[in-house]
Parts: C-alpha cells; structure tokens; sequence
C-alpha cells in the first residue's frame, strides 16, 4: 500500500527574529521618533478639529490636551508594542503615529497597526514612507517573513492602503470585536517576505525625488506604477512568475477599465440602470456619450466581467474648481441583480476611490436619485466608504 507524505510547509531557520528597539529611523520626507509625552504638544496640534480620524481607533478624540498626554504616555511605555511618532521633514511637526505590534519572534510574524494620521499627513508622501519604513525595517533589518495590516472592515480608506501598499487580503473576521460601543468585522491583509523585494522596489520608485514637483506633488501615482510593473493591485495579481502568491480565486468576477470594443456588452447594462433609476436618456445618447467618455482624458468607466459575461459597470469624472481645485463625481454604479450580494459593488466602488484618488482629485461627489434609494440603503453604502451628508441642493438646467 502506497504511503503518501503528509504536506508539512518550506524549511525555515528557526532562530528567533531580533524584537524591534525603539530607535529613529529617517526617510527622505519623514522622521519616525520613539513616541514620548515630549510629542504631546505637538500631537495635541495635530489633533485639532480632527474627530473623524479617530473612528477606528480604540481611543480618541480626546477632550483635552492632559487627557491625549496621558494615552500617549501609556502607549509609549508598553513593552511589547514599541510606538513611533511620524515627523514629516517639510513640517516640522509630529502629526501622527504608528507602531509594530503582535510581535512573534519565534513565527517570523509581525504587525504594523494602531496607526493614527492627522488631517495634515493624511494620503502624503510621509505618511506612506512611514509604512514603508517600517516595512524594510522589518524585512531588511530584523527578517520577518510575514507582516501584517489588520484594521476594521468598514474602515474601507484603510483597506484600500492595504492593498495599495501591497498587502495580500485574507479575509474578514465578522464580529470580531467591540470598538466604542458598536460590533466591527476585522479585516486581515498580509505580505510575505518573497512579495517583500517586489513591493519595495514599487514603493522606493514611488517615492523617489523625481516623481514629485516642487509642490509635493507625486508626478504619477503608486497604482500607475503598479500597472506599468505588471502587478495591477492586490486584488487583481495572479500567482505566476515571481510576483506576489495570492489565495486560489475561482469564479471571482475582474473588475478593469472598459474599452471601446466593450460597447457591446456595456450597452445593455445602462440601459438597465437607467430604467432601474427612472432616467430616460435613448439609445443613441447612451451610445454616444459611453464613446465619448472611453476617449476623453478626465473620464472613467469600469467593467464587471464574470467570465465572458457583463454583470457591472461604474463610471467617473472630473472636474475643476475654485472651491476644490480637483474634484471627481461617481456617475453610475451598477450590478445585475443576479450577481448581487458578491461584493461587486464594494469592490467597483473601491476601484473608483483608488482611480479618483491617483489623479489627485480633492473631493468626491456622489449623486442619489430618489428612486435609487428607495430600494437600498445608499446613504448607508456610501457612508462605509467615508462620504459624509451634504446640506446643499442640487438643481440643474437641461439645454432647450
């Protein structure tokens, strides 16, 4: 009788992984401090008319400078989760913080969380070499093989840097914790130590001095380098050759930008969504501006195929003002209703933020019909992805 070897994992050296000190460590646009009450001045500035970034956190807003010094002061004594505190060079300041956490030295296991940016550091440049920092510091430096992004599912901006750091999603714990009296899913991602050269030769491309201008500006976005190297985000890289491994996906439908070849198939899904959304626009109109937008710069449509079949698309714009400099507006979102329930429209949508947020638009505007919302809660869909409410009123005036 044959005997067949049980499947038992690669060989590793066993020798424990060094536990990471609490030493400075300087990039080219951020200063990452050992935290310490001396930060709280500071911080306290950061935090200023900033309740919203703390949502996700187990702590804050804070309602007084003494009551933050004193969180400050128990994060940066603990022994077992060393806190940096992030010093962009250009400012001057410290204007948030992060740490490494879950620390399992003998498992090559380590996390990056408890991650807090101010408004002012919020989707820069320093705030993603922090990470990165960190990052090569734990790979280069100490030899992880595994580190961590874990944050809370509904915390979709969080999940999207994932992603674009090039994290790996693995799943979501539902229910898995109680954060400020309310129930949250956890969201797992993770990068191994073989995805690691790949993604830091991405990120230290990224943030070269050549790809930004005087302003700080980057001259071109992490998720167009992504698509020039090949590797596409996370969510789309396959398993071949030496990119990152991914997880098994069978029957998942791929989202990507439509094409004027995909008429055809995207057609009939307008057509659709209009009637689902009581808008009377004909055929030859739908036809028309579908082309226009495929060829006009500013412009972006996505297709939901599953298979060789059409079950989604979404679309946006931009635009520029005095108010915002760069806006974009989220036009259309659909799936057909047999498709529905997947994640499809969660996953457009975060495909839109990332397209809107790589031409560096400013804002995002969403427009509700009331049709729309009387079958789903769309208020509800697009507060998870960090929309607030508007108390303007939108008119608007048909050419004659």
């Amino acid at each position: 009788m044959a005997v067949v070897a049980p499947t038992v994992g690669r060989a590793i050296d066993l020798a424990p992984r060094p536990f990471p000190e609490r030493v400075p460590h300087e990039g080219r646009s951020v200063v990452l401090e050992p935290l310490s009450a001396d930060h709280s001045a500071e911080l306290w500035a950061a935090a200023d008319a900033a309740e919203t970034s703390w949502t996700y956190l187990r702590y804050g807003p804070f309602s007084s400078r003494e009551t933050m010094t004193e969180t400050i002061a128990e994060l940066a004594s603990r022994d077992d989760q060393p806190f940096w505190a992030m010093r962009p060079k250009a400012s001057g300041r410290a204007e948030g913080w992060l740490s490494l956490c879950d620390v399992y030295r003998e498992d090559a296991a380590i996390e990056i969380g408890s991650i807090w940016y101010s408004p002012e550091l919020q989707r820069t440049r320093p705030a993603t070499e922090a990470v990165f920092l960190m990052m090569r510091h734990v790979f280069d430096d100490l030899g992880y093989r595994r580190v961590v992004w874990r944050c809370l599912a509904q915390n979709a901006a969080s999940c999207r840097a994932a992603e674009r750091y090039g994290f790996v999603p693995e799943g979501t714990w539902r229910d898995a914790v109680i954060i400020k009296g309310r129930q949250r899913d956890v969201a797992w991602f993770s990068m191994l130590a073989d995805e690691w050269p790949d993604n830091r030769a991405l990120l230290s491309q990224w943030l070269d001095e050549e790809n930004f201008d005087s302003a700080g500006v980057a001259r071109t976005s992490l998720s167009t380098l992504r698509r020039r190297f090949g590797s596409g985000s996370a969510e789309d890289k396959d398993q071949t050759h030496n990119g990152p491994r991914q997880p098994e996906r069978r029957g998942v439908a791929d989202i990507r930008a439509a094409e004027p070849g995909d008429l055809d198939c995207l057609l009939p899904l307008v057509a659709a969504f209009f009637r689902e959304e009581g808008i009377e626009t004909s055929a030859e109109a739908q036809h028309r501006n579908l082309l226009a937008m495929m060829k006009a710069e500013g412009s972006c449509i996505l297709l939901v195929q599953a298979g060789d079949q059409a079950v989604g698309f979404a679309s946006a714009t931009l635009t520029r003002g005095i108010e915002f400099g760069l806006a974009a507006e989220i036009e259309d979102l659909y799936v057909v209703p047999e498709a529905r329930g997947q994640g499809l429209a969660r996953r457009l949508m975060s495909a839109l933020i990332d397209w809107c947020e790589s031409e560096d638009a400013q804002e995002i505007i969403v427009v509700m019909t009331p049709k729309g919302m009387e079958a789903i809660d769309l208020p509800g869909f697009y507060r998870r992805f960090g929309f607030q409410d508007s108390d303007r009123k939108l008119m608007y005036r048909s050419k004659p």
